[in-house]
């Protein structure tokens, strides 16, 4: 975020290693949650939902920053 607020020459890496990264939590996330083990998916689901919504606001918050300032 800190790239991206200051437009930095690295800033666009940074977000596409961010997406990169994000999009592959939100698969394995998805993957358990939805996996046969309910009761490990509904584990998975109350302890780190939370933090992966978080996370998918944030890089999503950046990206539109990053749109507003071109």
């Amino acid at each position: 975020m800190e790239e991206t607020e200051a437009n930095t020459v690295y800033a666009q890496d940074d977000r596409d290693a961010a997406r990169a990264e994000l999009d592959k939590l939100t698969k394995m996330f998805t993957d358990i949650v939805e996996g046969d083990d309910k009761d490990v998916g509904d584990e998975v689901r109350k302890r780190v939902g939370g933090r992966i919504r978080e996370l998918e606001h944030a890089v999503k918050n950046m990206e539109e920053l990053a749109m507003n300032q071109d």
